[in-house]
């Protein structure tokens, strides 16, 4: 029976719009979108339109607050539109972290709408999500040409499918691309390698015009071996301890015949070169432009982007016996640490200049004294500079209070000015008081 018996047409299905918006260290700059036709979903082939999510709060610049993704197409109802379109904007997604070497986070759907034209009544939906508020997050800007150049090979690729699920896995190991996440990271590296092997099998036979027998019978291996030494050989380029090592931790990792600390040093070993390895794979097999490419694998996007948040320290010694540091009724001496933006401009350069204003109030016991020491925020390297040290650049900012007693000290304001480079806020001048 025909799909129209049985099926409603895309022809006459109401028209829908999905919008759905997240987090990101992938950023497009303003005036600029990316839009992708024809992605196929089981409601029909949607388009999909994707913008940072600029937001005017009043400064010399707007805010960049995350990603903005438009997902419009054909679909029975808005409750199927919300199943089947978030998955065509998940799989865009995982094409853009390729592309700048940089994750774009989860999505969560905010509206659905019917756009059908010609009716007078519309289905809608909205969920009511969180604002993003506070430091905005580092980022790194997309060069738009060149992931553009990707994306329109990439779609008319013969090997898509396996394509598409090597770039799902480099985008989830772009997510847990930080220090004590390299195991992670590291076991979706391999299992992309894995999903690439078939391709290169393929292309092989066919630039060597041999069967499998007649590629293994090549290389002086047993047919058995034929995969791996295609992973070794081709996707490892030869690099024989990386590939070692990057098999035995996703094996472990796996299978759990080793435990974690013992994984978390073998993936250590292996986990930059892997990732390179893998993307550079992908973006070769799907055939991408040379010039595209070269722009690609250039700095800043041939490393990965740390998928690090700015977070913020306080350190300083407390002077008291130790059963008297914490205020009556608490367990713990702390800080109540609350932040806003001062001020916020875009440099002619592309970064912005953020100056925060923190405000602190201190909770400890009766008599305790707190000499503060530095604050310390870290995030990502900073693209086109080395790390500072692993985990991501520390930047501190030195504080000029006197010794806090909380019987006599209100809450302190604290600010500092730092430079964001495209990624992350670079300290320019403290002025604490």
């Amino acid at each position: 029976m025909a799909l129209t018996d049985t099926a409603e047409s895309e022809a006459t299905k109401p028209k829908f719009v999905v919008v759905m918006r997240g987090t990101t260290f992938a950023r497009i700059r303003p005036g600029e979108q990316i839009v992708v036709a024809g992605i196929p979903t089981v409601e029909g082939p949607v388009t999909c339109v994707v913008r940072t999510h600029f937001v005017d709060e009043g400064f010399d610049a707007a805010v960049p607050r995350g990603i903005f993704v438009e997902v419009s197409g054909p679909a029975a109802t808005a409750q199927k539109a919300m199943g089947a379109f978030p998955n065509a904007a998940m799989f865009l997604k995982s094409l853009l972290s390729v592309a700048a070497n940089a994750s774009v986070g989860d999505l969560e759907i905010e509206l659905a709408l019917d756009v059908t034209p010609g009716r007078m009544e519309h289905e809608f939906v909205q969920r009511f999500l969180p604002a993003p508020t506070g430091l905005p997050v580092p980022g790194r800007w997309l060069d738009l040409d060149a992931t553009m150049a990707f994306l329109q090979t990439f779609g008319h690729n013969p090997d898509l499918a396996r394509l598409s699920r090597a770039a799902v896995h480099y985008d989830l190991a772009l997510r847990a691309w930080r220090p004590e996440q390299k195991s992670m990271a590291l076991s979706h590296l391999f299992v992309g390698m894995e999903a690439l092997t078939p391709v290169v099998r393929r292309r092989l036979k066919l630039e060597m015009a041999v069967d499998e027998e007649g590629l293994a019978k090549e290389w002086a291996i047993p047919k058995k071996s034929l995969d791996a030494e295609i992973r070794r050989r081709v996707l490892f380029k030869g690099d024989d301890v990386t590939y070692q090592d990057a098999k035995e931790a996703s094996d472990a990792y796996e299978h759990s015949y080793k435990g974690f600390s013992e994984v978390y040093v073998v993936a250590g070993r292996a986990v930059v070169d892997t990732a390179r390895y893998l993307r550079e794979a992908i973006l070769e097999l799907s055939g991408t432009p040379e010039a595209s490419r070269l722009v690609l694998v250039a700095q800043p996007f041939e490393r990965p982007f740390e998928a690090l948040p700015l977070t913020r320290s306080f350190h300083g010694v407390l002077q008291g016996a130790v059963e008297s540091l914490a205020p009556p009724n608490e367990l713990y001496p702390h800080i109540r640490w609350s932040s806003r933006i001062k001020s916020l401009r875009r440099a002619a350069a592309g970064h912005y200049e953020v100056m925060p204003e923190d405000q602190m109030s201190f909770a400890m016991g009766d008599g305790v004294t707190l000499v503060p020491s530095r604050i310390e925020v870290r995030g990502p390297t900073m693209d086109g500079l080395p790390a500072a040290e692993e985990g991501g650049n520390r930047v501190s900012a030195e504080l000029t209070l006197t010794p806090l007693v909380p019987t006599a000290v209100a809450p302190t304001r604290v600010t500092r000015a730092w430079r964001m480079v495209s990624n992350l806020f670079r300290r320019s001048r403290p002025d604490a008081g």
